[in-house]
């Protein structure tokens, strides 16, 4: 039973934070966390989405992945999405950066072509996991680190926060991680990692 649990909120998980059409789905952190929360990204979807039709009018989109938020000063916001697309025979990716002040101002700040994963987004979602490993070296980590939140602390530093599903001592985990670290330079200052579910079989 606990193993059925287990698949059936991984994959609802999953098809949130990869699908166009799973945008409808809730999510668990969408009433807690409503200034920053995972459920932020689905406002400007559309408006990304747009940007690439733009750019590629006869371009088919073919999936989409919310990439992350993360806080680029004590007023602004940027939301990453990557998209793929086919055209004229070849896929490729397109990453889309929405900018959003706190007064709801948003704008399509940069669009990126490219044919692989762009490193740099994907940094703060590879240190929660190896965190993780690092902290439960006998856990099975089940898939991707999923952003669900990013806020302004204070002065220059800001955190943003991953979920990860993982397996322990016969016991399933929903853990989450939130990163501290300093907007100008990127500087990590520190991790924190919590238990937030448990589901024994």
């Amino acid at each position: 039973m606990k193993k059925l649990i287990c698949c059936i909120v991984i994959s609802a998980q999953f098809l949130t934070y990869h699908h166009i059409s799973a945008l409808s789905i809730p999510n668990k952190y969408s009433a807690e966390d409503a200034e920053g929360g995972f459920h932020q990204y689905i406002k400007w979807t559309e408006l990304a989405r747009g940007a690439v039709k733009t750019k590629h009018p006869r371009a088919e989109i073919l999936d989409f992945l919310y990439v992350g938020c993360s806080v680029t000063s004590s007023s602004t916001k940027q939301y990453v999405y990557k998209y793929w697309v086919r055209e004229e025979n070849r896929e490729f990716g397109v990453y889309v950066t929405v900018v959003e002040n706190k007064w709801g101002r948003k704008r399509v700040s940069k669009i990126e072509n490219t044919d692989r994963m762009i490193a740099y987004y994907g940094k703060w979602r590879r240190i929660a996991k190896e965190s993780v490993r690092q902290k439960y070296p006998d856990a099975i980590i089940n898939g991707e680190a999923t952003p669900i939140r990013c806020r302004w602390i204070r002065n220059n530093e800001a955190i943003q926060t991953f979920t990860l599903w993982l397996d322990r001592n016969d016991t399933s985990h929903i853990v989450e991680v939130s990163i501290q670290y300093r907007i100008d330079t990127d500087q990590l200052l520190s991790v924190n990692i919590q238990d937030r579910r448990s589901l024994r079989g």
